[in-house]
């Protein structure tokens, strides 16, 4: 269909120019009396101003924006790093490891001496029913004590796995582990007794020798590396999505029992610190053996399934002696 150019304008086009003409005859009252082509000019240069200025406004306010918008982001960058290490570091978790007695050797101690019925019914046991003599012993009071990987034959330890984790979302290192010395005094069990070890065995993580002056963690794997201290190689990094920190720590007393704790050294963004952990509100214990006890049972595999019973006391019992008596 063919236009025709004489035709009279839109009415949407006639009202913009309404609109245009009446903010000229506003902004430039002089120009009514313009003439025409003069007139158009104007009210062009005027509308191109216009759209100037809102374009303009627009890119200024979003510079600002973007700026302002910056500068609040890194506010609460800010804030989060802040309240990230006002959190706690690292939590840790004590849990008891797998004992099998079986395969483990272990030395029980008692606050009392044995009756007789208990000796005897402790003398019944035979060598496949291990796990039974172990639960006995910690029925009527026993306390366990476990063979050191390392240590003289009178040393003895105590074994507990330790959790490290970290929630935070910065990165934070442990670079230190030493043991804390609460109290040590020697042990006043009355009485022992004795499953000596088949043959030798470490465990793989840490273990601390309280017997040191400042006792650090040292390596317990059954490696060259045995007793080197841990963290002269070696960090632990927790947070920031790592890996929580799991160890197998060995304690090893001789001659004195020892309550202690763990003193964790660890640097963030903030510095170097140090945090004590211990025993779910309670500090860590290592039994060592009493040196004079009323008893002193001494186990060996007999004939057949059976235990050979030595009876260490002083005054020594029945039987001669044993060599390993001491």
């Amino acid at each position: 269909m063919s236009t025709n150019s004489s035709m009279p304008p839109d009415p949407p086009a006639q009202e913009e120019r309404k609109v245009i003409s009446t903010l000229a005859d506003h902004y430039f009252p002089d120009s009514r009396g313009l003439p025409k082509k003069k007139r158009r000019k104007l009210i062009a240069i005027l509308t191109v101003s216009a759209l100037l200025l809102f374009f303009g406004s627009l890119l200024a306010e979003n510079y600002f924006g973007l700026l302002f918008s910056g500068n609040s982001v890194r506010r609460e960058d800010e804030a989060q790093k802040r309240l990230d290490l006002e959190g706690e570091a690292f939590t840790a978790q004590v849990t008891e490891p797998v004992f099998d007695p079986t395969v483990t050797p272990f030395d029980f101690i008692f606050d009392h001496p044995l009756t007789p019925a208990q000796e005897k019914r402790m003398q019944g046991f035979s060598t496949n029913e291990i796990d039974e003599l172990w639960d006995y012993l910690s029925s009527i009071g026993g306390r366990m004590v476990e063979y050191p990987a390392g240590g003289t034959s009178e040393a003895r330890s105590s074994v507990f796995n330790l959790h490290l984790q970290s929630d935070r979302q910065a990165p934070l290192t442990v670079t230190d582990l030493r043991v804390e010395i609460l109290h040590c005094a020697p042990s006043t069990a009355e009485a022992i007794v004795r499953v000596p070890p088949q043959g030798g065995g470490g465990y793989f993580g840490i273990f601390f020798d309280l017997t040191e002056r400042d006792p650090i963690a040292r390596i317990s794997e059954p490696t060259k590396e045995f007793g080197d201290p841990f963290f002269r190689d070696n960090v632990i990094n927790l947070g920031n999505g790592e890996d929580p920190g799991n160890f197998r720590v060995e304690s090893v007393a001789e001659r004195q029992s020892c309550d202690w704790e763990i003193e964790v050294s660890y640097a963030d963004s903030s510095g170097v610190h140090t945090r004590n952990v211990n025993n779910n509100g309670h500090p860590f214990r290592t039994e060592a053996l009493p040196r004079n006890p009323r008893q002193y049972w001494l186990t060996y595999p007999g004939e057949g399934e059976g235990i050979e019973w030595v009876n260490c006391s002083r005054p020594f019992g029945p039987v001669r002696p044993h060599a390993d008596c001491g």
